[in-house]
């Protein structure tokens, strides 16, 4: 950054006062680059990009000096960061997922596709919902602190886009949910409702049941992440249900002899799989799944892209 490491503290201060609804439950922490950080995990050429990262699980928002232009690109990642990644989590978890979805669903419309266009060109190998979230985020980025927002309109917003889906979303739509966060950010009338135990976790299926019928037969259900935790990484069935909030992979039997299915969480899957097929899917250290999908009969790996 070409001014000094006061001028980005002091902005740093200024944009916190501006959202007092941050306090404390946000720390930044600044450092000349990301190696410094990171060390070696991110290929050389990532480090440059990135003008702050997130980290929900500890409310951390990190910001490598040497990668931000000056104090607008400073204070455009801030809002980026902190209404959009931050302010996404204010919602409920089922507000989040509709909202995300919603955003799916309007890629294809004016001005929205371009900043889905930004987020594919920038992270292309994140899961469909992460990718979401970034369009939220970058979103964001366009908020003035100074302008005065209209909640109502907001809330009249998400309830006709996203919970009664009586018309798509469009650009304006999307605008005015992100304005709706930022205000409740400024009087502090929003507070956060999802905390991730990890980075991933805000992304974890919530069952109201630990069974489900699926075709006709009940399953006892065991959460991927749960089995991650045991250090069983690698999971393998037949694809029993691909639903929005959830894909079901056969898992043989428990204990007890009951039928078992593992809930995979689709925003932690590199790709989605065919119904029926045969997958294979592996868990990193960073939570996120990768498949390979036999269709039985044919022997052919198919990738399934979203």
């Amino acid at each position: 950054m070409s001014s000094s490491l006061d001028v980005a503290l002091n902005t740093i201060n200024e944009f916190f006062d501006a959202f007092p609804a941050l306090d404390g439950q946000i720390t930044c922490r600044l450092c000349n680059t990301l190696e410094e950080i990171y060390g070696n995990q991110l290929e050389n050429e990532v480090f440059g990009k990135i003008k702050a990262s997130y980290h929900p699980a500890r409310g951390e928002i990190i910001i490598p000096l040497a990668n931000i232009r000056d104090n607008d690109d400073l204070e455009r990642s801030l809002r980026h960061e902190a209404i959009g990644h931050f302010g996404i989590n204010t919602f409920t978890a089922d507000e989040k997922g509709r909202i995300l979805n919603i955003i799916i669903d309007a890629r294809d419309q004016p001005g929205i596709n371009k900043i889905w266009d930004l987020v594919e060109e920038n992270y292309p190998d994140l899961p469909l919902l992460m990718k979401a979230e970034e369009v939220f985020a970058y979103s964001c980025e366009a908020i003035n602190p100074a302008k005065e927002l209209d909640q109502n309109q907001g809330n009249r917003v998400l309830r006709e886009t996203c919970t009664e889906k009586t018309r798509p979303m469009q650009l304006q739509d999307l605008i005015a949910i992100t304005e709706l966060v930022a205000d409740g950010l400024r009087d502090r009338s929003r507070t956060q409702q999802i905390f991730p135990a990890t980075d991933h976790d805000q992304f974890r299926i919530e069952t109201k049941s630990p069974f489900i019928e699926l075709g006709g037969q009940r399953y006892a259900v065991i959460h991927a992440d749960d089995l991650v935790q045991q250090n069983r990484r690698s999971i393998m069935g037949k694809v029993l249900a691909v639903e929005p909030d959830a894909v079901y992979t056969k898992f043989g039997k428990d204990a007890e002899g009951r039928d078992q299915v593992v809930a995979h969480h689709p925003a932690k899957l590199d790709v989605i799989p065919t119904l029926g097929s045969f997958a294979s899917i592996t868990y990193g250290t960073d939570g996120l799944g990768k498949i390979v999908t036999k269709t039985r009969g044919h022997g052919l790996d198919q990738q399934i892209e979203r």
